[in-house]
């Protein structure tokens, strides 16, 4: 009889689709990848970030024409950081999108794990969902050498 420490497995499979989800995950100044974690839950294994904007850059976010004037400033401070002050107009293209059209989940289309689509900017941005169906081959293999 095999006796496997279900509790160290399901660590060891955390720690790989939280690393790969921190590689995965769009990055400005690094805040929502340095909040990604996992633990274990009984038989279950949650990777997870507490980043309030962390939906928003899974799965899109849908129009907000009444967008506040704090969010507003903070997509300004965005685009001077990103283009180091060269190109302030970015600032105006994203913010009108945002309003008009949200980014992908009106359409629900935010691209599958193998072809992930990308938001206004370049950037990927589903990374949880990602990470875990990338891993889904190393898992099985540590899965089946846990229960040789």
């Amino acid at each position: 009889m095999v006796e496997v420490d279900i509790f160290k497995l399901l660590n060891r499979i955390g720690a790989l689709v939280e690393l790969k989800a921190k590689r995965l995950c769009p990055v400005d100044e690094g805040f929502l990848m340095a909040h990604i974690y996992h633990r274990v839950e009984g038989n279950s294994v949650i990777i997870y970030t507490d980043v309030e904007y962390a939906e928003d850059m899974e799965f899109g976010m849908p129009p907000d024409p009444a967008m506040t004037e704090d969010k507003e400033q903070a997509i300004k401070e965005w685009a001077h950081r990103v283009t180091k002050g060269q190109n302030e107009g970015l600032a105006y293209g994203v913010i009108n999108k945002l309003k008009t059209r949200g980014s992908n989940v009106e359409t629900g289309d935010v691209g599958t794990p193998q072809n992930p689509k990308k938001n206004f900017v370049g950037r990927y941005r589903p990374f949880l969902r990602p990470a875990l169906h990338q891993s889904m081959p190393e898992i099985k293999v540590m899965v089946m050498e846990a229960f040789k």
